[in-house]
């Protein structure tokens, strides 16, 4: 496109907005909402150990069950787990009525088949087994797996959860890191789970959330799109980077101290 070539945007609110377009491939939502550009400071993968879409089972139907209804038997496969539609504004704390039942151990490897007791008497049963064998991802994994593995050991972690399609960017806070976040929701699990209120109240700032804002997709009507790479994109001030860095650093020396105490005892 030649430089300086201009180009109207028109809304679906019928306003229409004349722009010059980014170069070499640029997106062009932060153009036509004036962003100043990218920062070359901190962001928020900078603080963070993960920031990812919730599990994605491929048979919500299957793995996915309520709470009231969950015999004995199944409660030690079973992880709290919630939903984009379950997180409300209005809601003080995240709600417990339903649970995942996960195959896989905490370092991610799926258990065998036969050491799953009654949750293999349950997804082999036979019209359960034909609904997961008909799953895409059985081409490559075996029948009763995840569509994608579930990294455990991240996820259940204190940890920020948002969902993935809604009129404004909003969070909330797993404190107790129980929570296995489904599909249509992302979290944010910071390096130091002491920075949690920090982070959230640094994301529902105005200065986030206009970030956001300008740099998000935007789905039907309007409504804002979150993405792993926008989140760890976000810029975040030194101030709260340098902060989370000194107190992830007091926390490991502690830690060593401990362990150093430990071994004189």
């Amino acid at each position: 496109m030649p430089a300086g070539h201009t180009s109207e945007i028109v809304s679906r609110d019928g306003c229409v907005t004349t722009i010059v377009p980014p170069r070499l491939g640029g997106r062009w939502w932060p153009t036509v909402l004036s962003d100043d550009g990218p920062s070359a400071g901190p962001t928020l993968a900078d603080l963070c150990v993960r920031i990812s879409c919730g599990v994605a089972t491929g048979a919500d139907s299957v793995f996915v069950r309520r709470l009231d209804q969950l015999p004995v038997e199944l409660k030690r496969f079973a992880y709290p787990t919630i939903s984009g539609r379950e997180l409300r504004s209005s809601c003080s704390e995240l709600p417990r009525s339903r649970v995942m039942l996960i195959p896989y151990d905490v370092d991610a490897r799926l258990m065998r088949y036969e050491k799953l007791g009654a949750l293999g008497e349950l997804l082999g049963h036979a019209a359960v087994k034909r609904k997961l064998e008909a799953r895409t991802c059985v081409a490559r994994k075996p029948w009763y797996a995840f569509h994608e593995t579930p990294p455990l050991r991240e996820i259940l972690r204190p940890k920020i959860l948002c969902k993935d399609i809604g009129a404004a960017p909003e969070f909330w806070i797993d404190r107790t890191g129980e929570f296995v976040p489904r599909h249509s929701v992302y979290y944010v699990v910071p390096r130091d789970p002491r920075s949690l209120d920090a982070i959230v109240t640094y994301l529902r700032s105005p200065v986030a959330q206009r970030w956001l804002h300008e740099n998000c997709q935007r789905a039907a009507k309007g409504f804002i799109r979150l993405q792993s790479r926008t989140l760890q994109g976000l810029p975040v001030p030194e101030s709260l980077a340098a902060s989370s860095s000194a107190s992830r650093q007091r926390r490991v020396t502690a830690e060593q101290g401990e362990l150093s105490l430990g071994a004189v005892r």
